[in-house]
Parts: C-alpha cells; sequence; structure tokens
C-alpha cells in the first residue's frame, strides 16, 4: 500500500517542530499547546514494559483538552527530517502503547501524561519508532477544534533479540561549495564534507565519528567530529542520511585529501571514507594564464630573433 503523507498543517507543524536540534529535557510548542522532551529513546528486552512521562502545557488563557494520537513517520529524503505517514508500518510502536485517556488543562497549567509501553514477548529483535501527538479537541463532542494545535514528541524503541541487525554502509563521501559537489573548486571558503549513510538493517543507528583534512604536503589542517549532538541523528531503517561538516583552514591553492573514520552500533562496526579535491584560486589561473602565454610568445619569438640575428651578423662580416 501506498504511503500518504499527512498534508495540512499537522505536517508542517511537526516538520518544523522536529528540523530543531532536540535536547535532554527540551520542548516544543504548537498553537496553545507544548509538550516535552521532544524525543525520548528506549533499549527494551521482549516481555518488558516503560513508562514514559510527557510534560503537557496549555499555554492558552481557556482550559483545553488534548486527545493523544499515535502516529507513524519515515525519514524525508537525506535531511533525517521526519515525516507523518497514514499507512502501517513495520516499525511501528502503535501495537506496544496502551490507550491514552484524553486530557483537560487548565490555563498557562501543565500536566504530566504517563505513556506506557509493553514489549510483548513474541516481539522480534529490532527498530520501533513513532510519534505521540497531541491534539486539542471540544470536550463535549471529542472533534478536533483546532488541526493547527497538534505537536508531538518522538519515541524511539530498540527491542533486543537475535534479529537485531545493525547494519549501515558508507554510500556516498564528498565535498561540495555552496550546494554544488566537485573536485575543483575556485576559493577555500564555504566546503562542507557530508557523508551519507544508508541503513540495511532493522534498527534506527546513530553513526559517529571523525572527518580529517590533509594538505597537499601531508599535514592535517582540521579534524571534526560528525553527528556530534545530544541526542544523536539517527538512521532510520530503510532509509539513507547526510551527516555534513564545515572545512576550515583550507587555502586558496593546493591538492587536498579528505579521511572519514566512521562508526555505529553495538558491535564497534567500523566504515571509513576518502575524496580528493583541488582548490585554485582565479588570480592564480590569471597568472598561469599569463605566463603561459609569456612562455609560448617567448618559444615562437625567440628562434626569430636569433635568425635575424645571425643573418645581420653574416651581413656585417662581409
Amino acid at each position: 500500500m501506498t504511503r500518504k503523507v499527512i498534508s495540512g498543517s499537522i505536517a508542517l507543524l511537526f516538520l518544523l517542530t522536529l528540523m530543531s536540534t532536540p535536547v535532554s529535557g527540551a520542548s516544543v510548542s504548537g498553537n496553545g499547546l507544548k509538550v516535552s522532551p521532544v524525543r525520548t529513546d528506549l533499549i527494551l528486552d521482549p516481555g518488558k514494559s516503560a513508562t514514559v512521562t510527557l510534560d503537557i502545557t496549555n499555554i492558552t488563557k481557556t482550559n483545553a483538552t488534548f486527545e493523544a494520537v499515535i502516529n507513524n513517520f519515515e525519514a524525508n529524503g537525506t535531511s533525517g527530517t521526519p515525516t507523518l505517514i497514514t499507512a502501517g508500518s513495520p516499525y511501528s510502536i502503535q501495537k506496544f502503547i496502551s490507550p491514552i485517556p484524553n486530557i483537560t488543562v487548565g490555563p498557562g497549567k501543565s500536566q504530566a501524561v504517563n505513556v506506557l509501553i509493553h514489549i510483548p514477548v513474541d516481539t522480534s529483535g529490532g527498530g520501533y519508532f513513532g510519534a505521540v501527538r497531541f491534539i486539542a479537541i471540544s470536550p463535549s463532542s471529542g472533534k478536533t477544534l483546532n488541526i493547527a494545535a497538534s505537536v508531538a514528541s518522538l519515541i524511539l524503541i530498540r527491542v533486543n533479540g537475535p534479529q537485531l541487525n545493525d547494519q549501515l554502509g558508507l554510500t556516498s563521501f564528498s565535498v561540495s561549495q555552496n550546494g554544488n559537489t566537485g573536485g575543483f573548486f575556485f576559493s577555500g571558503s564555504n566546503l562542507v564534507a557530508t557523508a551519507i549513510f544508508t541503513n540495511t538493517g532493522n534498527v534506527q543507528t546513530a553513526p559517529f565519528g571523525k572527518i580529517n583534512v590533509n594538505n597537499t604536503s601531508g599535514k592535517q589542517v582540521m579534524t571534526a567530529s560528525i553527528n556530534n549532538v545530544n541526542p544523536p541523528g539517527n538512521v532510520l531503517p530503510d532509509s539513507a542520511r547526510a551527516f555534513s561538516v564545515q572545512l576550515q583552514h583550507i587555502g586558496s591553492f593546493g591538492e587536498y585529501t579528505v579521511y572519514g573514520n566512521f562508526g555505529y552500533g553495538s558491535k564497534g562496526q567500523l566504515l571509513s571514507g576518502k575524496t580528493t579535491f583541488y582548490v585554485v584560486a582565479p588570480w592564480i589561473i590569471v597568472l598561469a594564464a599569463i605566463i603561459l602565454v609569456f612562455l609560448i610568445s617567448l618559444i615562437w619569438l625567440l628562434p626569430k630573433f636569433f635568425r635575424y640575428w645571425y643573418r645581420r651578423s653574416i651581413r656585417n662580416i662581409r
């Protein structure tokens, strides 16, 4: 079945919510509603349970009633931005979460909502994830009052088991400037190294590692970490995600080699990449062209000059 992306302001608000880097204890606000934390990561064994406590704040001046809805999501391209989907998903957490009753929160007040999660004993090892979304509704009719008043909190679960498969591949390792990928650049500014990882396993995985840059003489001019945030960004199963770092200390001329050394997974699996690029400033190209024209002219004129000098010398001798 073709997956349908939830349209309108729900999806837009959800995307705007999740594009920011989530940190522990962070919250996100919608139209009249705030929820925290933005994201929760769990590791559970089959047969085990856990409780995730979400704080819901009504930032309006009237009482508000909210309904909790569990949505599936998938990665939107390689940006890592989640997109809500209406279709089913093999990685859905819907079957693990107990029903959440509607809650009414007073103006300017907060209320804790407990999300009860139970992993059945026959659950296969792997990754499961979803979004707990809160929607403002009418307490009498249960109908949605304002579709833009919904916000979501992500829950990602890693279920242990023999079927769990951490498997990332480094599908691309390149350098770009102002969005244009290549191996030859006219300046050393605005250069970005990007590693794209593809997850062919069945669990969300967070890569980590270093990107190092050496100049023409082999000297290391910079080093930087990827995915060095809290919590780190995941590559979802059946998707790819790009991680980029800004390159620094790149001169106006020379050959540069970029090395990427990365790790992932509970067993410390390793990946590596390498790419080379060249920087030649326009003034160097112009100067080289002038020198080349001068040398060509010299090669062409010098024999003529010597022939002329030789003939004149012979005539003077006679």
